[in-house]
């Protein structure tokens, strides 16, 4: 029987261009030394083994035949060539051929020929190659049906519909079977010109490649996963670009999918409006920015992120606009720009009951925040002050120009619970309000993930490297309102055999460094693992002001995540953390540096750090504010 395009009312089928195999004569253009596929469709007349073949032919740049090496079969006529399967007759059957590109080849033909004349074979459309090191992936044979992939081989780019703020992006997929939890595929953001979009989404996030969709564990049958995103302003295109997790990666049906979402537009109201009256709910008042950024990411950011996963409602004032992140950043976590802040107060009192409601001002004791403190104490909600910065000194070196300390003295008189991350900062504004009595210090942590990234650097093998390295380095800002330039400069001329390697923003233009002082600049969490693997130590050279001994540095965390040591000035509580080295002068400075580099780092000393670690994540610390709230009585109404 010679197979035929089906019938018009045949709808089992797809209606494709069919050609005779012996006719099939196609050229690619390829590169020695690489994996390839090849990907062909055919439909025969008989279900006969061995009824047709297809021949493969490189050539070098002078047209010279390059044989493939250890290629079976193989003959006098035809060379290298593969008989093509056909379990079925007069049906669409597909094939893989998985090949090596032989060193010095640049073009492959392929040809086809007929081999059991009794048997009619035809080729359905087009003979497709795959070529994974160029991303040029097969996803789909002539007729329709999907080729799987593995998610590590994915780098696709989608067009954003136009006018669309918010996107559906669908995939599906089965999960390899060495997946424990999720596999990660990661999501990167781009304008017109293909121009990268810094970090903006409700998607999580993870320290070295950003924002990524999870894929959680799907190994008896295909899933799709489906997730609605409101995208920044000036996004137009989604890169999805595969990680390769090892024995944990997915298999992956078909492209990813972008199109329109039909979600409708965020409303605060409605949004507050389906709080359960039983749940909690915090409203946080912040200096910090929008939620969302991948580096800057402050204590408010973070506790926020945190109380929505334990299971509290958040609503997130940052200290402007969002800046083109999304209102809407998990079923639990929102956030508004300061402009709604009004509008925001008048819902919260003619929308919600006072009951398991908590307004924080995180460092920001403006006159709205007190006037909000204010308004929502008398309606019986509770009022909590965290300070995690000392504002008036901040206002002093020139920054924070909306401080007044009397704004600051009432948000401590309204507050039912004050928090500080340091006991100086404790102290502090217990010398503001003499008359404060509830008032604790919960140093700043952490995030889960960036302890899980960085697992490798706190290895046996990352801690041997280190154990051979003269190198310390410092990851921050640069301003030399609190960075100890002068410091650094004069130790590292004192320690010629030592290097020294800063990251950040802020750096002074007309600054000399010594030769063994270098600048990298600003760099992404993504790009930051393989410059401090090198390092044995984290430096904060801070100047000796009161600004920086209230501070609970954010980055002594990061350090110890990433396996080092620290060096430091005194500042909150860091003289009571391990593998940490506290000094006071330019003196001790230099005699820190060299006991850190003399003395090897043990693998206790590696274990100590992980318990510290395990207590200082963001959701332990969440946890124990929560905590703190609960032990608050609700103010009677006025």
């Amino acid at each position: 029987m010679t197979p035929y395009p089906p019938s018009p009312n045949d709808t089992s089928k797809p209606h494709l261009n069919l050609s005779r195999i012996d006719d099939l004569l196609a050229e690619f253009t390829i590169t020695p030394g690489t994996e390839i596929s090849v990907f062909i469709e055919t439909i025969t007349s008989d279900a006969q083994d061995r009824s047709a073949l297809l021949q493969f032919e490189f050539f070098d740049d002078d047209q010279n035949t390059v044989r493939m090496e250890n290629w079976h079969p193989t003959s006098r006529t035809f060379g290298d060539f593969r008989y093509l399967q056909n379990p079925t007759a007069n049906e669409y059957n597909q094939e893989q051929i998985d090949l090596k590109v032989p060193s010095g080849a640049f073009k492959m033909r392929l040809t086809g020929h007929q081999w059991n004349a009794k048997v009619d074979t035809q080729v359905v459309g087009e003979v497709q190659i795959q070529i994974p090191s160029k991303n040029q992936l097969v996803t789909r044979f002539p007729s329709g049906k999907i080729v799987p992939f593995s998610s590590a081989l994915l780098n696709q780019v989608a067009e954003v519909p136009r006018g669309a703020s918010m996107v559906d992006i669908t995939l599906t997929y089965l999960s390899e079977p060495g997946v424990k939890s999720l596999t990660p595929i990661q999501v990167v953001f781009l304008d017109e010109e293909h121009n990268y979009i810094p970090g903006v989404s409700a998607l999580p996030k993870n320290v070295n490649f950003g924002s990524f969709l999870p894929l959680e564990k799907a190994t008896d049958e295909p899933t799709e996963h489906k997730t609605s995103l409101q995208i920044p302003r000036g996004t137009a295109y989604l890169q999805f670009i595969g990680i390769d997790w090892q024995t944990q990666n997915a298999k992956l049906f078909g492209p990813v999918t972008v199109t329109a979402s039909e979600t409708k537009e965020f409303s605060i109201e409605k949004w507050i409006e389906s709080i359960p009256n039983d749940a909690q709910l915090v409203v946080i008042d912040t200096t910090a920015p929008p939620l969302g950024h991948e580096t800057l990411s402050l204590r408010p950011n973070n506790l926020s992120a945190a109380y929505s996963r334990i299971g509290t409602y958040v609503i997130f004032l940052p200290f402007s606009t969002l800046q083109g992140f999304p209102p809407q950043v998990s079923e639990k976590l929102v956030q508004i720009p300061r402009e709604d802040f009004s509008y925001l107060l008048d819902l919260l009192l003619n929308k919600r009951d006072a009951t398991n409601a908590i307004f924080i001002s995180s460092s920001f004791p403006s006159i709205n925040s007190v006037t909000a403190a204010k308004r929502l104490k008398a309606n019986g909600w509770r009022v909590i002050y965290e300070a995690r910065d000392d504002m008036e000194e901040f206002n002093r070196v020139g920054y924070s120009k909306w401080y007044e300390p009397q704004l600051e003295r009432q948000i401590l008189r309204i507050a039912d619970q004050v928090v500080s991350v340091s006991s100086a900062l404790d102290e502090k504004l217990v010398s503001l309000w003499p008359q404060l009595k509830h008032h604790a210090v919960i140093p700043n942590g952490v995030n889960t993930q960036v302890i899980q990234s960085a697992s490798q650097l706190r290895s046996a093998e990352a801690t041997r490297k280190r154990n051979e390295t003269k190198t310390v380095g410092y990851v921050g800002h640069l301003t030399p309102s609190w960075f100890d330039w002068e410091l650094i400069i004069s130790a590292a001329r004192r320690l010629p055999d030592v290097r020294f390697e800063i990251v950040g923003h802020g750096k002074p233009e007309k600054i000399e460094l010594p030769a063994n002082v270098e600048y990298l600049g600003p760099k992404s969490h993504a790009e930051l693992p393989p410059i401090v693997s090198n390092w044995k130590c984290g430096l904060i050279p801070f100047k000796d002001l009161p600004l920086t001994r209230s501070v609970d540095p954010n980055k002594i965390y990061e350090y110890f995540a990433w396996g080092m040591r620290c060096l430091t000035a005194p500042m909150g509580l860091v003289h009571e953390y391990p593998s940490t080295w506290v000094y006071q002068n330019e003196h001790e400075f230099i005699e820190g540096l060299e006991e850190i580099l003399l003395s090897e780092i043990t693998n206790a000393e590696i274990q100590s750090l992980e318990y510290f670690l395990r207590s200082a994540s963001w959701d332990n610390r969440a946890e124990e504010m929560l905590k703190l709230f609960e032990s608050i009585k609700s103010p009677a109404k006025d």
